[in-house]
C-alpha cells in the first residue's frame, strides 16, 4: 500500500466511511491504473463500475446515459434509485449498452451481469 492510499484510508476512516468502501476504492484505483476491470473475487460497487464505463465510453449512446448516471449513486444491486431498483437500472443500462465495445467493455458488462446473477 502506498503512502497516498494509506492517507486516503485514514481520511476515510475519520469521515466514518465503511471499510468495504475504502477497500473497493483502493482495489478499483489499482485496477484503473493497470487498465483492467477488478474481478478477483471482490465485488466492486456499481458506482465504481459506472466510473470505469464512463472512462472507457466517452460518448455513450443517449439511451444509456440516464441509467449510467443513476448507476453513479448505487453501491449494491439491492439499492434503489427513486422508484427503481438497482437491478432494473443495471438491466436497462445493459439493454442500451450494445454499442459499448472495445477495450474493457466486455469485462465491465460482464461484471454488471455477475452482479445480476447471470453470466
Amino acid at each position: 500500500m502506498t503512502e497516498k492510499e494509506l492517507l486516503e484510508k485514514i481520511a476515510n476512516f475519520k469521515k466514518g466511511l465503511p471499510s468495504e468502501t475504502i477497500i473497493n476504492k483502493t482495489f478499483a484505483a489499482r485496477a484503473a491504473a493497470s487498465g483492467t476491470a477488478a474481478t478477483r473475487g471482490s465485488r466492486r460497487t456499481i458506482s465504481a463500475i459506472a466510473r470505469d464505463i464512463s472512462r472507457n465510453w466517452p460518448k455513450p449512446y443517449f439511451g444509456a446515459v440516464p441509467y449510467l448516471q443513476a448507476m453513479y449513486s448505487l453501491n449494491s444491486i439491492n439499492d434503489t434509485y427513486g422508484a427503481d431498483s438497482a437491478r432494473e437500472i443495471v438491466e436497462y443500462f445493459l439493454s442500451n449498452a450494445s454499442g459499448f465495445r472495445g477495450g474493457n467493455a466486455s469485462s465491465l458488462k460482464s461484471e454488471l451481469k455477475t452482479l445480476l446473477g447471470r453470466r
